[in-house]
Order: structure tokens, then sequence, then C-alpha cells
């Protein structure tokens, strides 16, 4: 699935400092990472990873993870991102 591949991209992304990423509270889940980062950008990064996808493919892969991040789909991560 896409979205497996999008998260580790922004995990790497943030951590390289590529793009912003903030500690941010959230009065349903306690803190939470927030990235910013266009759509470009995340499809470079794939691209050089040797998957090449369309932007609006990438839209649909955040919009299920932000769909899996309010379902409780996926478990917080020691550096503040989330994993299936």
């Amino acid at each position: 699935m896409r979205e497996e591949l999008v998260e580790p991209a922004l995990r790497k992304m943030a951590v390289q400092r590529q793009i912003e990423a903030r500690l941010q509270e959230d009065p349903k889940s306690g803190r939470v990472m927030v990235l910013r980062s266009t759509l470009s950008e995340l499809r470079a990064e794939l691209k050089a990873a040797g998957h090449d996808f369309k932007i609006d493919q990438l839209r649909d892969a955040l919009e299920v993870l932000r769909r899996a991040m309010l379902d409780g789909g996926l478990s917080p991560r020691p550096h503040g991102l989330a994993r299936r």
C-alpha cells in the first residue's frame, strides 16, 4: 500500500530536517507531531527511493493516514509519529 511507503518517507524527511516538524498538543490524543511539506517534496523523496507516485496518489495516501490517526488505527511511536 502507498501509505506504508509514504509514512516512513515523511519520517525520514522530518528526521533529516528536510521538512518542518513540531510537536503540538491535541485535546483528544495528547501530543501529536505536525509535519509541513509539499506533495512535490514528498514525491521527490519517494522517487529517490525508487517509488514513483502521482500527486493525486500521494494526496489519497495522506488522507488514508489522517483517517487512520482519527480512527485510532495507528499507535503512537516514541518519536511522535505513528505506524501501523
